[in-house]
């Protein structure tokens, strides 16, 4: 048997945060061969080395083809649902057991996927996926608010005043309502669609009323805001079953966005007390697996009330795990049948977390409370770096040492950078998309600017050169040409034809002034380089229309060489121009001396 099959197998579904990636970090640490779903495969956490990676179809919109997706991908895996695939509505352990073939152990850490997977947990069961969750109650009831109130008022535990109904209704609570209150849709994973938010604060009954007008005909719930900042969000984090549960307790010191959002900073506690009342609620429920049992301690008594229950993995579960409290992997144990799940349940990070446990004077048990020997952090880092960078106006330091302690990033880990790599491009792609347009436009405007300064600056310019050059007037005056004394003028050139290109004008402005002038061309310029004939045809001789450098005139015709050529163009050159008289040494070209 190899190691990965020893280790089973798990599908997780859902890695558009970190919620998924804390699951398959968890159980691909201890050997699990993990399996990614997600409908957008550039989503960040897709991109972790520890899970094969799978597309699924958008489940928002077709939850019907997620199910096609998971049992086809269970064939194409080999799994085999075996004698378990009829075993009826509830999973996990007593499921497994029973199962002929290989199995995977099946995870959902998205909202809007939770609801179809529940629904076919037992044709998922039959394709060779075990739930890692069961319930006797449908998952729309859970999700009620109303159910989670009235099975926390039978468990004993303590919840803020609230009321529920259609918006009628609670128009009529609103006198009785103490002030702040919360107005929130009965079904979680309605509040942004019915309120453009997760929920509303409203200060008054006149708000209160005004919000009401707006949420159409829904169940909604009217709740006590109980007062506190963000970091009085205290989080019993649990995985509960009939053999017994593993519990982890924190809370998150900051959300974003503040006051009603998800965590961006968050760090364990040591509050044990919190775990017996998440321990009962989950059973009044009739749920089994990983939850998230929330609570508020309220400022004016130090108490502590329910907010909400979730039943999926939460966002920052990753901290659990870097504390030795690996709760996806006793999940996944249970799912798959091993009796043993407890005992395996936090592998090498449990043991030590156990040893610290027993010093402290708390006896391993299955139902085992772990805690870290001072606080641990966990941070979101991208909207938590932005909100420091925003607020260094109160101080570097005091910010930075909010990041003390830190044991584990939303997407970041030593041995699987890339889900950060990818959230910081997706995340600073967009602004530097914007600042170089910014930067365009700035080079453009500014060009625009400056274009009549450079006009005026080179109108300057030329100006003063025009000044210098002797034109005092734009009156059209004649200007003087700078020509030297009347008297005979000799030139030197070093090559035919230089005569003419450095000086051509003043001889010919000499000549018409009468002075006589005499050119003296030192060299014939032979050792000219021309491009395709090193001899030409004496004159009167025709010359074939191409030829190679290396061809050769006929031999009847006479040839003259290049030098020649130029002399003659020297000589003709100074006709034009006037000259008295033309002298040409016939030095060679590039041979006079230094001296």
């Amino acid at each position: 048997m190899t190691a990965d099959r020893a280790s089973g197998s798990a599908i997780v579904v859902g890695m558009s945060g970190s919620t998924g990636l804390a699951v398959v970090r968890a159980l691909g640490q201890e050997g699990v061969t993990c399996h990614a779903v997600h409908y957008d495969a550039h989503a960040p956490a897709m991109a972790t080395r520890l899970a094969s990676t799978h597309a699924a179809p958008d489940w928002r919109s077709d939850p019907g083809g997620l199910i096609e997706c998971l049992v086809e991908l269970s064939g194409r895996l080999g799994f085999d649902g075996g004698a378990d695939g009829s075993s009826g509505a509830r999973g996990g352990a007593a499921g497994g057991r029973d199962a002929a073939g290989p199995a995977a152990s099946l995870f959902v850490c998205h909202d809007a996927a939770l609801g179809a997977v529940w629904a076919a947990a037992g044709r998922l069961r039959a394709a060779g996926l075990r739930p890692a969750f069961s319930a006797v109650r449908p998952l729309a009831e859970l999700l009620d608010k109303r159910t989670q109130l009235e099975a926390a008022a039978r468990a004993g535990v303590a919840a803020p005043w609230t009321r529920w109904g259609p918006a009628a209704e609670l128009e009529a609570a609103a006198a009785e309502c103490p002030y702040p209150a919360i107005l929130k849709p009965a079904f979680s994973h309605l509040g942004v669609k019915a309120l453009g938010a997760k929920a509303l604060r409203c200060a008054d009954a006149g708000e209160l009323r005004a919000a009401l007008a707006r949420t159409g005909e829904i169940e909604l719930l009217l709740q006590e805001y109980v007062p506190g900042a963000d970091d009085q969000l205290y989080t019993a984090g649990l995985f509960v079953c009939a053999e017994g549960h593993v519990a982890f307790t924190g809370r998150k010191l900051k959300q974003h966005p503040p006051g009603l959002g998800i965590a961006r900073l968050a760090e364990t506690v040591d509050e044990p007390g919190l775990v017996p009342g998440g321990v009962a609620l989950l059973a009044e429920l009739g749920y089994e697996g990983i939850s998230q049992v929330e609570y508020k301690r309220d400022a004016r008594d130090g108490s502590f009330r329910l907010m909400e229950a979730n039943f999926r993995p939460w966002t920052w579960m990753g901290l659990a795990t870097a504390c030795g409290t690996n709760l996806p992997l006793a999940a996944h144990r249970w799912a798959l049948g091993d009796e043993e799940w407890c005992e395996a349940e936090g592998g090498a990070h449990a043991a030590r977390s156990a040893r610290r446990r027993t010093a402290a004077g708390h006896p391993g048990q299955s139902h085992r409370q772990h805690s870290a020997p001072r606080p641990r952090r966990w941070v979101w880092l991208v909207p938590e770096a932005a909100y420091t960078v925003r607020d260094l106006r109160h101080g570097v330091r005091p910010r930075l040492a909010q990041w003390r302690g830190l044991r584990a990033e939303a997407f970041f880990s030593r041995g699987d950078p890339a889900p950060l790599r990818r959230t910081l491009t997706a995340a600073l792609e967009p602004r530097l998309r914007r600042c170089t347009a910014a930067a365009r436009r700035l080079r453009r405007v500014v060009r625009a600017a400056l274009m009549p300064a450079a006009v005026v600056a080179n109108a300057a310019v030329l100006w003063v050169e025009w000044r210098r050059a002797g034109r005092r007037s734009v009156a059209g005056v004649a200007p003087a040409l700078g020509l030297p004394g009347p008297g005979a003028v000799l030139v030197l050139a070093p090559h035919p034809d230089d005569e003419t290109l450095m000086c051509g004008a003043t001889l010919a402005a000499l000549r018409r002034r009468g002075d006589p002038v005499r050119v003296i061309c030192l060299t014939s310029g032979a050792a000219t380089s021309v491009r395709r004939y090193t001899t030409v045809p004496a004159p009167g001789a025709s010359a074939p229309a191409s030829a190679p450098s290396s061809s050769r005139a006929p031999s009847a015709a006479p040839v003259i060489g290049i030098g020649d050529v130029r002399a003659a163009e020297l000589h003709a050159a100074c006709a034009v121009l006037g000259v008295d008289a033309v002298d040409l040494w016939g030095f060679t070209d590039g041979g006079l001396p230094g001296e």
